[in-house]
C-alpha cells in the first residue's frame, strides 16, 4: 500500500506541474499579446499588479477604494459606445472592489439573516426602492439608450454603491475608518484647489481621456467669477465641488469635535479649515447659503460646549474679516463675493462683473414657469423622460443670460424641479421620500444615541446638501451622498445590534 506521504508527494508534484505549465503558457500569451496587441498587455499587466496589491491589503482595499473613489473624475473613462454607458474609471473601481469583496471578504458583511432592521432603517430601504421602481417605470415609459444609460448608471453608482456601504461596515471601528477616509479624500482635493486656483492648473484634468466635454479642461477659466478662476477639482464644475464640500466639511467637524487627543483635535481643525477655504474659492453663493443653513442646524443642537467655541470662532472671524476689509488685505473679489451673497438674500441686482445669471432671484422664479410650459396633461404624473434634456433642443428667453435670443437650455439649476420635467410628480414624491428617510432616520437615532455628534454630522450634511439642490442639479454628486446614506445607515444598524444585545 502507497503511504501517505507518498500520496501526499504526488499531490504537490501534480500541483508543481499545473502551475509551471500554467505560467509557461501565459508567458507565451503574454507575449503574443505584447507583439500584436500592446494596449492589450498593458493593461493585463495593470490588472494583475491591482489583483496582487489588493490580496497584500485584503482587508484594507474597501477604505482604499472610499479614498480613492471621489479623486476619480467623470471624465476619466473609455466609451464603450452604443447602449452601454461610459465607463468610467470609479465605476470599473467600484465592480472590481464588490467581486473582490464577496471573493476574498465574505466575513466583513453583513448577514441577511441576522439582521434586524429597526423602523428607520426600514424606512430608507423603503424610499430608495420607491426610487427606484419609480426610474424602472420611466424607463418603460419613454425607452430609449439614453434612459438605459441614466438608469444603468443609476443602479450601480446609487443603489448598488449604497447598498455595498452598507453592508460592508460591519461594525462602529470600521465606519469611523470610512468616515476618515473621506475626509482625507477631501483633503487631497483641497490641497490641489490651491494649486488650480493659482496656478490656473486642474491637476484632475489631465486624467481627461475621453474629451466629451467639449472644453479646454487644462484650466480653470471655464468658469470665472468676480476677475478670478472658480475651482473645481475632479467635479468637472465648482457647484458639483461644493456639494462634495457639503458632506465633507461637517465630517471634519465632527472629527475635530469629537477627538480626544489635543494634536488629532488641531490636526482636524486645520482640515476643515483648508475644506472651508476650497468652498470659499468656488465663489458659489447657492451652496453658501445652504451650508449656513446647515450649520444654523448644527449650532442649535449641538451641546451647550460647543456652542460657545463655535460662537468664539466665528465672532473672531468676524472680527479679523472686517479689519481685514477696512485695511483693505482681503482681496477685492472675496468683498464682492460676500456682497453678491446679500444681494443675493434680498433678490438685489448682483454686483457687476459677478457673470451670467447675476439676478440669481429672477432665474430661479423663471424656473418654475420653464417647468409649467414644458409639463401639461398627462406628463404631470410621469414627467417627459429622465432623457429629456438629452434628447431634445429647448430653446428660451431666460432673464438675466438671454437679452437677445432665446438660448438652448442644457440644465436646470435646482434638482427639484429638474425632476418634475424628467419624471413628474411621482419621481418628485419619491425624491422627496428618500430626503425625509434620512432626515427623520438621522434626527430619530440623534435624540435616542448616547453618541449624537455622529447623528449631528450627518444632519448638518442632508440639510446643507438638500438646500443646496433648490440652486443647483446634483452634478453627479448624488453616488457620494449614497456613500454617505451607506455610513449613516450602517451605524443606525449597528448601534440598533448593541441595544439588544446589552438588553440580552
Amino acid at each position: 500500500k502507497r503511504s501517505q506521504h507518498e500520496d501526499g508527494m504526488d499531490t504537490v508534484l501534480k500541483k508543481r506541474t499545473m502551475f509551471i505549465s500554467v505560467g509557461i503558457i501565459s508567458s507565451i500569451l503574454f507575449l503574443y499579446c505584447t507583439a500584436y496587441y500592446p494596449k492589450y498587455a498593458l493593461a493585463a499587466s495593470f490588472l494583475l499588479l491591482a489583483f496582487l496589491v489588493s490580496l497584500y491589503i485584503r482587508e484594507k482595499l474597501f477604505f482604499v477604494f472610499i479614498f480613492l473613489y471621489p479623486l476619480m473624475p467623470t471624465y476619466f473613462a473609455f466609451d464603450p459606445g452604443g447602449s452601454l454607458p461610459l465607463m468610467t474609471a470609479g465605476r470599473l473601481l467600484l465592480i472590481y472592489v464588490i467581486l473582490f469583496d464577496i471573493a476574498f471578504n465574505k466575513d466583513k458583511f453583513r448577514k441577511i439573516k441576522e439582521l434586524k432592521l429597526n423602523k428607520e432603517i426600514k424606512l430608507i430601504i423603503l424610499s430608495v426602492t420607491f426610487v427606484l421602481f419609480i426610474y424602472i417605470l420611466n424607463f418603460f415609459t419613454y425607452p430609449n439608450v439614453e434612459s438605459f444609460k441614466i438608469l444603468s448608471s443609476f443602479l450601480l453608482e446609487n443603489a448598488i454603491l449604497g447598498a455595498y456601504v452598507f453592508f460592508r461596515l460591519g461594525n462602529s471601528q470600521d465606519i469611523e475608518k470610512a468616515v476618515r477616509c473621506f475626509l482625507f479624500s477631501a483633503l487631497f482635493i483641497s490641497l490641489t484647489g490651491y494649486v488650480e486656483f493659482i496656478l490656473d492648473r486642474n491637476v484632475f484634468s489631465y486624467l481627461d481621456i475621453v474629451q466629451s466635454s467639449g472644453r479646454q479642461l487644462l484650466s480653470s477659466d471655464s468658469y470665472t467669477r468676480l476677475g478670478e478662476n472658480r475651482i473645481e477639482g475632479p467635479f468637472g464644475h465648482p457647484l458639483g465641488y461644493c456639494n462634495f464640500l457639503l458632506m465633507a466639511i461637517p465630517m471634519g467637524i465632527y472629527k475635530w469635535q469629537t477627538s480626544e487627543n489635543i494634536k488629532v483635535k488641531t490636526g482636524y481643525f486645520f482640515v476643515t479649515v483648508s475644506l472651508l477655504i476650497n468652498f470659499l474659492l468656488t465663489l458659489s453663493r447657492g451652496p453658501m447659503l445652504a451650508f449656513f443653513a446647515g450649520a444654523l442646524f448644527y449650532f442649535i443642537l449641538t451641546n451647550k460646549r460647543y456652542k460657545q467655541i463655535l460662537f468664539m470662532l466665528v465672532i473672531a472671524f468676524s472680527g479679523v474679516f472686517l479689519v481685514g476689509l477696512v485695511a483693505r488685505v482681503v482681496p477685492g473679489f472675496v468683498r464682492n463675493f460676500f456682497v453678491s451673497l446679500i444681494d443675493a438674500v434680498f433678490a438685489r441686482t448682483s454686483t457687476p462683473g459677478f457673470g451670467a445669471n447675476s439676478n440669481a432671484a429672477s432665474y430661479r422664479l423663471y424656473l418654475f414657469d420653464l417647468a409649467k410650459k414644458l409639463v401639461t396633461g398627462n406628463d404631470i404624473w410621469l414627467g417627459r423622460g429622465m432623457s429629456f434634456f438629452r434628447l431634445n433642443e429647448v430653446y428660451d428667453w431666460v432673464p438675466g443670460i438671454s437679452n437677445t435670443r432665446e438660448i438652448r437650455i442644457v440644465s436646470i439649476d435646482n434638482f427639484y424641479i429638474l425632476k418634475y420635467i424628467e419624471m413628474g410628480l411621482v419621481g418628485l414624491i419619491s425624491t422627496l421620500l428618500f430626503i425625509f428617510s434620512l432626515i427623520y432616520s438621522s434626527a430619530v437615532s440623534f435624540f435616542r444615541a448616547k453618541n449624537r455628534e455622529f447623528y449631528l454630522c450627518f444632519i448638518f450634511i442632508f440639510i446643507s446638501y438638500f438646500v443646496s439642490l433648490f440652486t443647483v442639479d446634483d452634478i453627479g454628486t448624488m453616488r457620494f451622498l449614497c456613500i454617505t446614506t451607506g455610513i449613516v445607515s450602517a451605524n443606525i444598524a449597528s448601534n440598533r445590534w448593541k441595544s439588544e444585545k446589552n438588553q440580552s
